[in-house]
C-alpha cells in the first residue's frame, strides 16, 4: 500500500456527509484495490481505524454511505467488497512540462507541442476559490454544530462587531436552517451570519417589550 492517499478537497467539506461518515470512506478510498477495482477491509479492521467499540457502528456507517449513494457493497463468500461511487479523486494522466513562457523575450508567442502545458504560475484574486480554507470546529458552542463553515478570524470579527450571544445564537439558527434543507445553498456563511446578525441586533434594539424578531424568515436576498 503507498505511504499516501489522495482525497479530494470537495469530500473534506462535504456537507452531506458527517465526520464519522467522512472519515470511513477515507479509510475506503485508503484500501481501495485499483487492480481488483474495489476495497475489502474486513469490519473488524474498520472498527479498529475508527475507534469504535463495536462492529455495529460501522455497519450502520456502512449503511449510510450505500444508502447515500458514496459507494455500493457486495457480498462474495461471506466477504464484503465495496466500490467507491464517489469521493475518489479522477486520474490525472502526466505530461511533461515546456519552458515557463515568461522566459520568452517580450510579444514573441511560445509554441507548445501537442500534450504539453506551459508551467506558468498563476495568481487568483478570487479568494472564495481558495480550496486551502480552514474552518474552525464551532462545537464549544454546541456539539451538534457541523454545518456552519466560518474561520477563525470571521468568527473573531464576528465577536468583535456583535454580542457573543447574539453571533451563537444566529450560528446555531444557520446550523439548523442547512440541516432542514434551506440552507444547503448558502456559499457563504460568514456573509449570512454577518446580515442576520446585523439584521437581529436592529429589531433588538427597536422592538418593544414582549414581542419577538425572526430575522431569519426575512433573509429573503439569500433564498
Amino acid at each position: 500500500m503507498a505511504g499516501y492517499t489522495i482525497i479530494d478537497n470537495d469530500l473534506l467539506e462535504n456537507e452531506e456527509l458527517n465526520h464519522m461518515e467522512i472519515l470511513s470512506l477515507i479509510y475506503l478510498i485508503r484500501f481501495d484495490n485499483k487492480l481488483k477495482g474495489y476495497a475489502y477491509p474486513s469490519l473488524e479492521v474498520l472498527k479498529k481505524l475508527l475507534g469504535y467499540s463495536h462492529i455495529k457502528y460501522v455497519i450502520k456507517i456502512i449503511n449510510s454511505l450505500v444508502a447515500k449513494g458514496y459507494i455500493k457493497k457486495e457480498t462474495v463468500k461471506q466477504k464484503n467488497h465495496y466500490y467507491i461511487l464517489k469521493g475518489k479523486v479522477p486520474k490525472v494522466p502526466n505530461v511533461p512540462k515546456v519552458p515557463n513562457v515568461q522566459n520568452e523575450p517580450k510579444g514573441k508567442v511560445q509554441i507548445v507541442p501537442k500534450d504539453y502545458v506551459q508551467n506558468v504560475p498563476t495568481t487568483s484574486t478570487n479568494t472564495n476559490t481558495n480550496t486551502n480554507t480552514i474552518y474552525i470546529s464551532l462545537k464549544f458552542i454546541d456539539d451538534v454544530i457541523d454545518k456552519v463553515k466560518i474561520t477563525k478570524e470571521q468568527y473573531e470579527k464576528l465577536i468583535n462587531r456583535f454580542s457573543k450571544d447574539v453571533v451563537h445564537k444566529n450560528i446555531d439558527g444557520l446550523d439548523n436552517y442547512i440541516i432542514n434543507g434551506k440552507g444547503k445553498k448558502y456559499k457563504n456563511h460568514y456573509r449570512v451570519l454577518n446580515t442576520w446578525c446585523k439584521e437581529n441586533s436592529i429589531n433588538t434594539c427597536i422592538l418593544k417589550e414582549g414581542q419577538v424578531a425572526d430575522s431569519w424568515s426575512r433573509m429573503k436576498q439569500f433564498n
